[in-house]
């Protein structure tokens, strides 16, 4: 299967999901940072199409009993499922402002109960040295709380906003952290290496052609690593829902929902049925 994912972004341009959802798509999964999937409802139903996987996301702690009932409506197609969103980001830049200490709390009495019904993920930091020191905390009082198993995870969420090279680094930097740190899969999960996620990957800020040149180097070393199991872009939208913060670089669409060269690219190209356009 297809590692290509997508993140929805609150856009409702219907015609643009027809493009990334449709048969020849390599788009095999999706989130919403959200236990939920959509809205709106006639893109992303309740128990959506089994060939593409929505993966539920617990975002943060402050509505845990609600979210984790809306985990019950989803359908058996989703199989994992993204805990705390960027912990070490302030709440008002989409994180979920946790200490290492609450989040661990909360993962061990909440998250880990999980595991019968999903393969879960620890908390997705933010690419940064901030999200490896707010990591490497998280273990420690994972194995105060419990010192025998700790903080048990069956893949990894990795966020990266920035370089090719600089991914390469942080990838390289977080895989010998968990494997010096003895992770490793669940007893059943039939792997020898925890398999790691690309949730959030761009350059936002900067023009598409940069944006252009680190996909071009990023989605064949991805493709190519077998320890890299799925992995999103950030952008699949217009222009028009863009922000500051984002900017227009990283869209996959143009103004009339044509793709752009970044959208085209993901799609597998005009060889594949995605013109530019």
């Amino acid at each position: 299967a297809s590692k290509r994912g997508i993140s929805y972004h609150n856009d409702t341009a219907a015609k643009d999901y027809d493009i990334l959802l449709s048969a020849k798509s390599p788009v095999s999964w999706y989130y919403t940072w959200s236990p939920r999937p959509g809205p709106p409802s006639h893109i992303f139903p309740w128990g959506f199409r089994d060939n593409v996987e929505f993966v539920p996301t617990i975002h943060g702690t402050g509505k845990l009993d609600s979210d984790i009932a809306d985990l019950d409506r989803l359908n058996a197609s989703s199989k994992h499922l993204f805990s705390f969103n960027e912990p070490d980001e302030p709440a008002a830049s989409g994180g979920s402002n946790l200490n290492p200490r609450e989040a661990a709390e909360a993962y061990i009495a909440r998250i880990v109960p999980l595991r019968k019904r999903f393969l879960i993920s620890h908390p997705a930091v933010t690419g940064s040295q901030r999200g490896f020191d707010w990591l490497k905390t998280f273990h420690d009082e994972c194995y105060k709380i419990d010192k025998d198993k700790g903080c048990p995870t069956d893949f990894v969420v990795v966020h990266w906003y920035g370089g090719f090279d600089g991914l390469a680094g942080w990838l390289a930097q977080l895989r010998a952290w968990y494997t010096e740190a003895g992770y490793v899969p669940g007893g059943d999960r039939n792997s020898s290496a925890l398999p790691f996620w690309l949730g959030e990957l761009g350059i936002p800020g900067a023009p598409m052609d940069a944006n252009l040149v680190m996909m071009s180097q990023t989605l064949p070393y991805l493709d190519g690593l077998p320890w890299i199991a799925k992995y999103a872009w950030f952008g699949t939208f217009r222009p028009a829902q863009a922000n500051n913060w984002t900017g227009v670089g990283v869209a996959f669409f143009d103004d009339n929902g044509g793709l752009t060269d970044l959208g085209s690219r993901f799609l597998g190209g005009p060889q594949k049925g995605f013109p530019v356009g």
